[in-house]
């Protein structure tokens, strides 16, 4: 039998909540079905959301994430070894988090890329080998933290264009072959933006890679760009934050196993359920996922289901919690006479100019209102 890579990805980690307290009481998070399959791997991947310190938070507005320094080594104890840094909430605690974050790491023995002391150490690939097969990670985040420079501290940033493309060029000529890790887009939503998703499509035509992307803390879909996999977000892994307690879906998710060798790589997904409740990542009914996943491929139809997500996330911003019979098309038409009652209103306005301020929001809010004004025209 051919030999074969085996690396697992997964999405955002923050051990907040629930999982913080487990974590620091010596328990165990991971149900024995989701431990043993992470066990098996050559490597788990994960996106750690914001660093592992204790020290005071140096950030001036919005929220601050940081885990408990036990974290990491906890983690690399059950085979997570591999840290992408590349994340909006990265130095939220200064260049003091970022450095305390990557010497446990180091100490530790485990893995991570993405982020630097400088732009070249943030843009420097890493390198997953086993059974004689390899696959180096770049890990790139959208336009939001502190970014890298050639004499800042910080993550690697997609504006960084020329400099990535460059480190790509040179690690294929090295006959190489890569996989990107991208953090960024439109929060809470379950499809792509229509720009995001010709981005990252177009990210892994030109680096001819696959692209694993995680920051809407749910799961989005998967397409095939001439046979390069883009997985649009892998959603929460280890999450709980009380601000996202009324959004929904932000509990389903999948952990990603991917099998590579010398011509290319398959995958399978095993869908889980991250427990708030109980402070467990369970595994999670198989025939629903499929239906799930199923649907958020749908790229026929994908504008039409973006709109009617970008109207269901808007409002569900709007009101703090969940939008009722609005996660999609059908369901956000029949919410939508209400919604017009209060697109009139004064507060829905200004709501809408401050999201649009906002380039990570913007999205959102030009297709609620497009959305909307669609299904006034009966279009």
């Amino acid at each position: 039998m051919a030999q074969k890579l085996k690396i697992a990805f997964a999405g955002d980690v923050n051990f907040s909540g629930v999982f913080r307290q487990q974590l620091l009481e010596g328990k165990e998070i991971f149900a024995p079905e989701v431990l043993q399959q992470l066990r098996e791997q050559d490597f788990v991947v994960i996106n750690l959301e914001g660093p592992a310190t204790n020290l005071p938070s140096q950030k001036s507005g919005g929220v601050a994430l940081h885990s408990p320094p036990e974290a990491i080594p906890y983690l690399i104890a059950r085979n997570i070894k591999v840290f992408n840094l590349a994340n909006n909430h990265l130095f939220d605690y200064a260049a003091a988090g970022f450095e305390e974050t990557v010497a446990l790491i180091d100490k530790h023995g485990g893995m991570w890329f993405g982020a630097g002391k400088n732009l070249e150490q943030a843009i420097k690939p890493i390198e997953l080998a086993a059974n004689g097969i390899s696959r180096g990670m770049i890990g790139i985040a959208h336009n939001e933290g502190m970014i890298a420079s050639n004499s800042q501290a910080g993550v690697l940033c997609e504006t960084s264009q020329k400099e990535i493309s460059r480190a790509i060029m040179d690690y294929q000529k090295a006959g190489k072959q890569l996989i990107i890790n991208y953090h960024g887009g439109e929060e809470y939503t379950r499809y792509p933006a229509p720009e995001r998703r010709k981005r990252l499509r177009s990210l892994a035509l030109n680096a001819q890679s696959w692209v694993v992307a995680h920051h809407s803390h749910t799961l989005q879909g998967v397409e095939s760009v001439k046979g390069n996999q883009v997985f649009y977000s892998l959603g929460n892994f280890v999450f709980d934050l009380k601000l996202q307690a009324n959004r929904g879906y932000i509990s389903q998710s999948a952990i990603l196993f991917a099998e590579f060798d010398q011509a290319g790589g398959s995958y399978n997904w095993l869908p889980i359920n991250i427990n708030t409740s109980t402070g467990i990542i369970e595994t999670r009914q198989q025939e629903a996922f499929a239906n799930e996943i199923e649907a958020l491929n749908n790229w026929a139809e994908h504008e039409k289901h973006w709109l009617a997500e970008a109207h269901r996330v808007f409002w569900m911003t709007r009101s703090g919690g969940e939008v009722a019979n609005s996660d999609t098309s059908e369901g956000a038409s029949k919410g939508s006479p209400n919604i017009l009652k209060k697109l009139f209103k004064t507060s829905a306005w200004k709501a809408i100019w401050q999201m649009y301020r906002n380039p990570h929001t913007r999205p959102i809010a030009t297709g609620a209102l497009t959305h909307t004004l669609k299904q006034k025209l009966g279009k």
